[in-house]
């Protein structure tokens, strides 16, 4: 291609001045001039197509072309035999241009020449590169990377089976699992029932050993002072909310004697302070409290049945140790709720003329008293199992311990308290009516320290 784009150039400027030489001599002649023309635009597309490969069909064109061009000299010739001063001119002229179209000629055949040789190169390189891929296909990478990818496959099937193998193996051991977590979910409930037994069986035995020794032993059915107190504040604010709705005076009606004697328990003058309001009030409470002492605290509504044969063997052991007291009186304990109702519906009875129902207000009050009576005697019923199944020692006091006995009692902020007076009260103030016992605790639970006592609640007071 470089070759045959050098060579041409020289022979393209030659052909382009005479071609330009021809035009000026040809410029005069009019009667061949537009023939000249026609020769010099297919000698001007001929000289075009010098830089481009042309193909057969328009070469065989152009030799037509060329040969329709001599046809046309030749009549030129006639024509220009005419002026003979034109003759050697043209003449001139026709030699030029044969030469120039036998230039051309050979220049086209130059191109074809090396139009087929590239055709030929092109074919060599087909068939060298089917036969480098025909050489490719059988060479020893090519028969490597095949043996190489037998031998993945191969390794592939084996891992698939050991992956089957070990799928099945992993079922049957879930199976194996599955069986075993129910035999140990068996064996652990057998282990809880065992461990139960044994627990039950060494308590009992230790029991036994001990109530046979009867030794003291650390009480384990104690509570602490937090929960004395706690039932202690419950059944106080419940006799004050019930003393709110029994603050009622009893005017000329008769009082039964169970009344009289508590009223006058309290205070030998208790008709005087029916007729103050907050002294009404605080009159009723201290009536509550003794009907809980003489009714629950000293009477026989914690009793308990003593007929059931559970009892008769508590009986027997407490019979036997006198050190386990606190344990035994717990296994005595019951709750006879017929009792607690026949004393409620007694003490509703005998406290009607301080009832609403009595005084004009028809409020379902009877319902009303005997529910927050329920409450009390309850709260109040386990108040005293404990105190009774504890080792230390309770007193419930209306009096002073350290003042005697009898007569009129002074204030002491150590054992008493007040909430209805606006003044500050001092060891000098007389008590008109104590409303609510104190609370003292000798010893604690476990049957120690008897030589220390502590005031757990201090006595409600009413002074002057």
């Amino acid at each position: 291609m470089d070759a045959h784009g050098q060579s041409p150039k020289p022979e393209r400027s030659s052909i382009l001045t005479e071609l330009q030489q021809i035009d000026s001599v040809l410029t005069g002649l009019q009667p061949v001039t537009p023939s000249v023309k026609v020769e010099e635009q297919s000698m001007d597309n001929s000289h075009g197509a010098l830089g481009h490969p042309v193909s057969p069909t328009e070469l065989e064109r152009q030799a037509n072309d060329d040969a329709e061009s001599d046809t046309s000299w030749s009549s030129n010739d006639t024509s220009w035999s005419s002026g003979d001063s034109n003759r050697s001119q043209a003449m001139e002229i026709d030699t030029k241009f044969d030469n120039f179209l036998s230039e051309l000629r050979e220049d086209r055949v130059k191109q074809n020449e090396m139009i087929q040789s590239r055709l030929d190169k092109i074919d060599t390189s087909i068939q060298a590169l089917k036969v480098q891929r025909a050489e490719s296909s059988t060479s020893p990478v090519v028969k490597r990377l095949r043996e190489q990818l037998k031998t993945e496959r191969e390794q592939l099937k084996t891992v698939k089976k050991q992956h089957g193998n070990v799928k099945k193996e992993n079922s049957n051991l879930n199976k194996i699992y599955n069986a075993l977590f129910r035999n140990y979910g068996q064996q652990k409930e057998e282990l809880e029932k065992t461990k139960v037994q044994l627990h039950e069986a060494l308590a009992g035995s230790d029991q036994q050993r001990l109530l046979m020794d009867g030794r003291s032993l650390v009480n384990a059915s104690k509570e602490t002072d937090g929960t004395i107190i706690g039932l202690w504040t419950q059944i106080a604010y419940d006799i004050r909310q019930l003393a709110h709705l029994l603050a009622n005076p009893p005017g000329t009606q008769e009082l039964d004697d169970n009344v009289t004697r508590r009223l006058r328990f309290i205070t030998a003058d208790y008709r005087k302070f029916f007729s103050d309001e907050d002294h009404c009030i605080d009159l009723m409470q201290g009536y509550l409290w003794v009907m809980l002492k003489n009714s629950v605290f000293d009477g026989k509504i914690s009793s308990g049945n003593y007929d059931s044969p559970e009892c008769k063997v508590a009986l027997a052991n407490a019979a036997r140790c006198l050190a386990q007291m606190s344990t035994m009186f717990s296994e005595l304990w019951d709750e006879d709720g017929t009792l607690i109702n026949s004393v409620i519906n007694e003490e509703t009875k005998i406290m009607e003329p301080f009832s609403p129902k009595h005084h004009g207000r028809t409020d379902r009050a009877d319902q009303k008293v005997r529910r927050q009576l329920k409450d009390i005697f309850r709260a109040a019923l386990k108040l005293d199992r404990i105190i009774l199944t504890s080792k230390a020692i309770f007193e419930r006091r209306w009096q002073d311990p350290f003042q005697k006995p009898g007569g009129f009692q002074l204030f002491n902020e150590d054992y008493m308290t007040s909430d209805n007076h606006e003044t500050v009260l001092t060891p000098k103030s007389r008590i008109l009516f104590c409303v609510s016992p104190m609370l003292l605790k000798t010893g604690t639970a476990d049957g120690q320290n008897y030589d220390s006592m502590i005031v757990l609640q201090k006595a409600k007071v009413v002074c002057n």
